[in-house]
């Protein structure tokens, strides 16, 4: 049986907002002991999602996907910081993919340089060294 199934208690295909918090309490908070299947590093140092804010829950052609902002206080200078993120389920049961049109979105960032690109971690390896995950790399300083 999919969550949806179990969720969707009006079977109409849209999460409606009491439907998207039994989301969030019964699905999203159960992988708080994964992190969240977010793994951030800042300048090479990991970071560890202890929190997230404005969760929403989307289901759309039959696939359920979260929206969730994670904090993550980075102060830009002159030089080039990198924040590189990546998405996967530790145990290997989820399939979690960036999204291909537009997979990292950035806000008021005019007083910014930005570089960004979606490509594998090859400093990361994952399921028994098996696999370098998809990350979000993430270059930024303040323009000159």
């Amino acid at each position: 049986m999919h969550v949806i199934c179990v969720i969707s208690k009006n079977k109409n295909s849209i999460l409606e907002p009491a439907e998207v918090l039994v989301v969030k309490e019964k699905a999203f908070s159960y992988i708080a002991e994964y992190d969240y299947f977010i793994f951030v590093k800042i300048n090479g140092q990991s970071f560890k999602v202890k929190w997230f804010k404005n969760f929403n829950a989307v289901l759309k052609n039959g696939k359920l996907s979260y929206h969730f902002f994670v904090p993550c206080h980075v102060k830009a200078n002159p030089l080039f910081k990198q924040v590189v993120i990546a998405t996967y389920d530790p145990t290997y049961y989820t399939a979690i993919f960036f999204a291909r049109k537009e997979p990292a979105r950035v806000e008021n960032g005019d007083g910014f340089v930005i570089e960004s690109a979606v490509k594998k971690d090859e400093n990361t390896s994952i399921y028994f060294g098996m696999v370098n995950p998809w990350a979000l790399f993430l270059k930024f300083r303040l323009k000159s």
